[in-house]
């Protein structure tokens, strides 16, 4: 019961928060917009009118959920569950329109963060020798993360080759939490051009237990490999955005894998055995993550059978005749990837307990307006509250740098760790600990009397106040690098 009520809770949290990241994107390019366009009818203002009658939708289903119990929420999940798809497609098809109009480039953050956690080597596109990271990021209309291999017009191939086009949601531009998912990306790059997923097909004969898996298997072998090394790179912060993504933004059953992706099922499943124990301090944050996760595989179960009393043709994703690998299979070549010489040259040990525990301490650090940068255990030791202080007296800031600057993975996971902890909200006289998404929906619904835009306005601060932290302190965290470097 416990479950059901925590993924309807997180789910419609989750639809509310990307609300109020569309809506604030919006708004920042019409108020972009030339005084011509602002002056005639132009999508921006049909989106935002659109946008306002799902955000009081979500509004009306958050009022009413909130006085529900858990028992009465698991016996109506599948009115819960049919809703929260409709919405959450109602959701996809008003950021589509983010493709049609003009939009910025990504904040200097997003580039930064994948240049500094990613190796330095090979991440230029095949066939591009020279030797530079070579990318472009963009703002995409479509609610997913993709990298395309794009080659441009002929007259320019001499001098450019192939590039890596990434593209973006354009409400998550400045949500950190959401860019491992980028990772995962330039991961394919990197086990194209150091050779694993090569090295990985080559092993199958002994893998698999027919042509027709082994086929599967291979054309699966640069998903499987990119998962891996993006979550090598940032531990539980790319199981979190990646378990987000497909808990609450696969429009499709969990179980569905398809011949180019593993299921998200079996993502999930080969994810979490990779990262568990490693450390074994997390593994608590792992199974937080999980909870709503089992309870949407669950549902999507239930769907597939009631469905498949009124249609015969459906077929369970899962069957043995389907032309797809066991989990035995997968099982067995995920774990002959990561020991492979070509996979362990190039990905960082894994986090051990002490840096677990340095991670949990920044967690607790995760405040407004307070950097996670420096190692100190005392952040106040630095009296600089953010980037720009820290670059206006460069002598002082010097002298405070006496210990290393946080690895931008750090900085992630505990934020990441920070969104699982409960939070302290008043329902009534009583004081109760809620999920991030609980006080956010607990926010949205208390604001009475307040227009729709007032509601989201006033909601910014909580979206956006986790994303300056991490964004500030990944910032300052450079620069203590500089100087750590400059002494």
């Amino acid at each position: 019961m416990e479950q059901y009520h925590t993924l309807f809770q997180d789910w419609l949290g989750q639809l509310v928060e990307r609300v109020v990241r569309l809506e604030q994107y919006l708004l920042e390019r019409e108020a972009s917009a030339p005084s011509r366009v602002k002056a005639g009818p132009n999508v921006v203002s049909d989106v935002l009118s659109c946008l306002d009658n799902l955000a009081q939708l979500l509004l009306d289903k958050a009022t009413f959920f909130l006085t529900e119990n858990e028992q009465s929420v698991a016996d109506h999940r599948s009115q819960y569950y049919a809703s929260a798809l409709i919405a959450t497609d109602q959701y996809r098809r008003l950021h589509a329109f983010a493709a049609y109009i003009p939009s910025p480039w990504p904040s200097p953050e997003l580039d930064m963060f994948l240049r500094t956690v990613l190796p330095r080597r090979n991440l230029n596109a095949p066939g591009d020798n020279s030797g530079r990271m070579a990318w472009t990021i963009l703002l995409s209309g479509e609610y997913n993360f993709s990298h395309i291999l794009a080659t441009p017009p002929n007259e320019f191939t001499e001098h450019h080759r192939l590039h890596n086009l990434l593209s973006v949601p354009a409400a998550e531009k400045d949500n950190p939490l959401m860019w491992p998912n980028l990772l995962h990306e330039l991961a394919h790059v990197i086990g194209e051009t150091e050779g694993i997923i090569a090295a990985a097909q080559a092993t199958l004969p002994g893998i698999a237990e027919t042509r027709q898996t082994e086929r599967i298997l291979a054309l699966w072998t640069p998903e499987i490999v990119a998962d891996l090394i993006a979550a090598d790179y940032v531990g539980i912060a790319y199981f979190g955005a990646f378990v987000t993504f497909a808990t609450y933004w696969v429009p499709c059953s969990l179980w569905e894998p398809t011949t180019s992706h593993p299921s998200p099922s079996n993502r999930v499943d080969y994810l979490y055995n990779h990262l568990k124990g490693r450390p074994a301090s997390f593994d608590t944050a792992l199974d937080t993550l999980l909870t709503p996760y089992h309870a949407r595989q669950r549902l999507d179960t239930e769907d597939y059978k009631a469905r498949n009393e009124l249609f015969d043709t459906i077929r369970d994703p899962t069957s043995p005749d389907r032309p797809y690998p066991s989990n035995d299979e997968l099982t067995r070549y995920v774990r002959l990837i990561v020991a492979l010489s070509e996979y362990r040259n190039i990905t960082p040990d894994a986090i051990d307990e002490a840096t677990a525990a340095h991670i949990k301490g920044l967690a607790t650090q995760v405040k407004e307006g307070q950097l996670i940068s420096s190692r100190r255990t005392d952040p106040c030791s630095i009296p600089f509250e953010s980037p720009e202080d820290v670059r206006k007296d460069f002598s002082a800031a010097k002298q405070k740098l006496k210990e290393l600057p946080n690895e931008f993975r750090d900085i992630l996971n505990a934020a990441l760790i920070r969104t699982l902890h409960p939070h302290s909200i008043v329902v009534g006289k009583k004081t109760t600990a809620v999920s991030f998404y609980g006080r956010l929906l607990s926010e949205y619904c208390d604001q009475s009397g307040h227009t729709m835009r007032k509601r989201l306005l006033d909601l910014r601060r909580t979206v956006n106040n986790l994303d300056s932290v991490i964004s500030k302190s990944m910032e300052a965290a450079l620069v203590m690098t500089f100087y750590q470097q400059h002494k």
